[in-house]
């Protein structure tokens, strides 16, 4: 209160009460008000920075508001670059505390020489992360060669020819350099990173090429951790000689995806004898031919405790070499005589042109959209070729998947198989699992199939069975039906027969516990007494849930099927 009567008091003497009474012309009167103003506005901001300095924040050592700031700067919410600069305008203390931060400072672009130079000014000798996204300029490049000592990251997302160039104008040695990602975009033209180019990169941990290819001799290759090669061009393509001897110049692999990549060179695959031993991998991912799939499994050696995804061409019914090789390194049996992998859940899709597994070692009681956010443990996608799928080749693939995966302990089964996979198949593998507890089926013939698996007895398919075996999945207690069709037809599910289904388990002494139906479609006839029908269940499973959600066969909803 003082500060301010006196700064009020002093403004009244210097200008008076009125330039009426005074002498000083008009212009300077003006100019000395103007004067006046700023020495208050400069008074103000002094008395907001001792504000500011008062709050909780303004507390903070300048390395820890430092730390919090490049915490901001690395998260993937911020919508536009470098918007976390808008903080260094916050107060001159923000600024100072920004301006003095090498690490805010590192991301340097290539697509504008201006803004790099000033960001290499401020990260003074900080490691620097170099990102091009559909565009540079020479002039960036002419400088990127000489800093490449400083170099930790590159991150290219560039057409053919520009990539190229890129390419060509980088140097054999980047002694800090630990992520290389090179990403094709826009076209389908690949490019090759030669023997010759980053070379000598002893701290290189992370390699991504997405449309490219490798010189597999090169010393890029060597110590990597992290290797994820997608859709390299057919003349790049290593042999699998020269990728297990890659792999074994990577002894601390814990991350490798390799897709779509290997050469169609099947002599060499079948006559290489190199064996590599990764047993820091935690990670793997192999698409290709079921032949290429195999040959290279057998030949790695890795912990059983890995997540494994593989995509599968397949041209014949025959998975045996497959699953024989997983079933002695992945699925098998310890040498304490333990599984090398439980599963506990497992869900099941088709489409028009593969089958897809998906399985995990831990249930959440049924709930299988909280299952789905955490990653597979084992994931096995089937895509025959050259034609699409069909339901003889499936009912193989589906008996060989049951016989060599760990599947006496699942609880939780998800289907979504449209028309693939009949009630026969369905109860003759995985109806005689044990422990099944939770059923989810998704589209109208997939329910179709498991109510009528459900009533089917296994005396009708397997002979000396009697009592609680006769009952195709035994243990069964809680089923959810999505996108169930209520109808007349021979493709769908009258009510008469969800009821018969449910009655009959009763009888057998193994019934529901609960059933969910979910997004459900009635024929004209049927809608009108969908909620009496629904009473009807209730009366025979003790909890029966119903979203109330229901259209009819001529509002156009179906399970999407050509």
């Amino acid at each position: 209160m003082f500060v301010m009567e006196q700064i009020a008091g002093d403004t009244f003497q210097t200008i008076g009460p009125s330039n009426e009474a005074s002498d000083i012309p008009a212009d300077d009167a003006r100019l000395l008000i103007d004067q006046e103003i700023a020495r208050l506005e400069d008074a103000v901001r002094a008395l907001r920075f001792r504000r500011n300095t008062l709050s909780p924040i303004s507390c903070l050592p300048p390395e820890l508001l430092s730390r919090i700031f490049s915490s901001i700067e690395n998260r993937k919410f911020l919508t536009k670059k470098y918007r976390w600069i808008q903080f260094s305008q916050v107060s001159s203390h923000w600024r100072s505390v920004a301006l003095n931060s090498p690490t805010l400072w590192t991301n340097i672009p290539l697509a504008c020489p201006l803004r790099m130079e000033e960001m290499l000014r401020r990260s003074k000798m900080a490691n620097l992360t170099v990102k091009a996204n559909f565009n540079y300029t020479q002039t960036s490049i002419r400088k990127l060669r000489g800093i490449m000592h400083r170099v930790e990251e590159i991150d290219m997302v560039l057409p053919h020819s520009l990539m190229q160039k890129m390419i060509s104008d980088l140097p054999q040695n980047a002694p800090q350099l630990h992520t290389l990602c090179m990403r094709l975009a826009k076209d389908h033209i690949g490019f090759v990173i030669p023997g010759n180019v980053l070379s000598e990169t002893p701290r290189l941990r992370r390699l991504i090429v997405e449309g490219g290819g490798v010189d597999w001799g090169s010393g890029i290759l060597s110590g990597l951790t992290h290797l994820k090669l997608h859709h390299a061009p057919i003349h790049t393509r290593p042999s699998t000689t020269q990728i297990l001897n890659a792999l074994q110049r990577m002894p601390a692999l814990k991350y490798l995806d390799y897709d779509d990549s290997f050469s169609d060179t099947s002599s060499d695959a079948t006559s290489s004898t190199i064996s590599v031993d990764l047993i820091h991998l935690r990670f793997l991912r192999l698409s290709s031919t079921e032949s290429q799939v195999s040959n290279i499994l057998q030949r790695v050696t890795f912990p059983s405790s890995i997540q494994l995804k593989l995509s599968c061409k397949v041209e014949t019914t025959d998975l045996s070499g497959l699953f024989s090789v997983l079933s002695q390194k992945y699925f098998g049996v310890k040498a304490s005589g333990e599984n090398c992998l439980f599963i506990r859940s497992l869900a099941i899709s088709s489409s028009l042109h593969e089958l897809k597994f998906e399985a995990w070692s831990e249930g959440t009681e049924g709930n299988f959209t909280q299952l789905r956010q955490a990653s597979p443990r084992f994931e096995l996608t089937l895509t025959p070729r050259p034609r699409r799928l069909r339901k003889k080749p499936i009912a193989r693939y589906l008996k060989q998947v049951c016989r060599a995966m760990p599947l006496d302990l699942l609880a939780m089964l998800r289907l979504e198989t449209h028309d693939f996979i009949g009630s026969q198949t369905l109860g003759n593998t995985l109806g005689k699992l044990p422990q099944v507890r939770w059923m989810h089926g998704t589209g109208p013939a997939t329910a179709l199939h498991i109510l009528e698996a459900l009533s089917l007895r296994r005396s009708d398919y397997e002979e000396n069975l009697s009592g609680y075996h006769q009952v195709s999945f035994p243990a069964l207690q809680n089923l959810l039906l999505d996108g169930l069709i209520f109808g007349k037809s021979d493709n769908e599910v009258s009510f008469n027969m969800l009821q018969d289904c449910l009655i009959d388990r009763c009888e057998r002494q193994v019934p529901l516990q609960s059933l969910v139906l979910e997004e459900c479609s009635f024929d004209s006839d049927a809608s009108d007494v969908a909620f009496i029908q629904i009473d009807l269940l209730r009366e025979i499973v003790v909890d029966v849930t119903w979203d109330g959600v229901f259209g009819t066969l001529e509002s156009g909803i179906s399970d999407g099927e050509d």
